[in-house]
């Protein structure tokens, strides 16, 4: 395994690091895009301090990083959370 690892600096002054250096698959969402149909295939070597990335992966609990299996770079926002006043019935 080599040594690809991201520090992330989240909202409340935290810090995540996550560990890209397994098997990945990278994608690239183009600044034109209006789907996520319209994602392509991207490379680790374009990544750049500032990009606003997605990942996905799961918590490795000997180093405390996010093992990446998914990372997304690109012109999008993404919110979690639960309604406030759900009308589901």
């Amino acid at each position: 395994m080599n040594n690809r690892r991201i520090a992330l600096q989240t909202p409340g002054s935290s810090q995540v690091v996550i560990d890209a250096g397994g098997p990945i698959t990278f994608r690239t969402l183009p600044a034109q895009a209006i789907d996520l149909a319209d994602v392509v295939p991207g490379r680790w070597q374009e990544l750049k301090a500032g990009d606003e990335i997605y990942v996905r992966g799961y918590g490795a609990s000997t180093t405390g990083a996010i093992r990446a299996r998914l990372i997304v770079s690109g012109g999008f926002r993404s919110f979690i959370g639960s309604p406030s006043n759900p009308c589901i019935r």
